[in-house]
């Protein structure tokens, strides 16, 4: 059945992406605002499930929003292993501090790139969306995935961009509907729900269209999967444009 599952994913994709196709073209008028939520987050931090909550209620019927859970390392030492953790996720949010004062924190959650919130705070989170929502997005990404033989995604991209920015383009391979019993730690005994974890992750820089192949986790579910492409400007860290393909949604 996993097999046959992960069959269907590449066979899928295919179509929707063709209908990515009839998006606007970033040359021809202003695109779709758009919103990346990165929430960097830990199984290990007992304030941390809130946010995962909040998070898992983006990215299902809204087009233009695009959640994504960073599971970062360094509460691992607390006594639970988070499963999803990952040493460069944690990088990662390091690197924002060169664009976003508010330090190093769970549940930190960074929109489109140049603010941040604490992940928990609804009224916060929606506030800051709908202002990250006036502003319309710059670059555009159409891409196709396919699945290989092996654990491997083949993506085919192409980036079209407005102004002449030093820009990094990420793909975030990203599993929901994720269960997992905590035996010990601050969330010790509790089963605690994930959606749009991400488990793999690739930058490319100066390429504006290219092919390369992304590994993917073995005991990922490519049945709740989706590939979430954004843009990001490398000197102000904002996101430029976002796209997404998704199965099992």
């Amino acid at each position: 059945m996993k097999t046959m599952l992960s069959s269907c994913f590449g066979l899928l994709i295919v179509a929707l992406f063709s209908i990515s196709l009839n998006k606007k073209h970033p040359q021809d008028s202003p695109l779709e605002p758009i919103v990346v939520l990165e929430l960097f987050t830990s199984q290990g931090c007992h304030s941390c499930p809130p946010a995962d909550e909040l998070l898992s209620k983006y990215g299902v019927s809204e087009q233009q929003i695009f959640p994504l859970s960073f599971h970062v390392d360094y509460w691992d030492y607390l006594g639970w292993k988070d499963p999803y953790s990952n040493a460069a996720y944690s990088k990662r949010q390091r690197n924002y501090t060169r664009w976003i004062n508010n330090g190093v924190y769970t549940p930190q959650l960074i929109i489109n790139g140049n603010t941040d919130a604490i992940g928990s705070r609804s009224k916060e989170v929606e506030r800051k969306i709908q202002q990250a929502l006036l502003k319309p997005a710059i670059a555009q990404i159409d891409f196709d995935v396919n699945k290989q033989e092996s654990a491997e995604l083949r993506i085919d991209y192409t980036l079209t961009i407005q102004k002449d920015i030093d820009w990094v383009l990420h793909f975030a391979l990203t599993e929901s509907n994720l269960s997992t019993p905590v035996k010990r730690g601050e969330n010790g005994g509790k089963v605690l729900k994930n959606d749009h974890v991400v488990r793999g992750f690739v930058s490319k820089t100066e390429q504006l269209s290219d092919v390369f192949k992304m590994a993917y986790p073995e005991d990922m579910n490519l049945a709740h999967a989706s590939m979430v492409a954004y843009v990001q400007d490398q000197r102000t860290g904002a996101i430029l444009g976002a796209s997404k393909i998704s199965h099992g949604q």
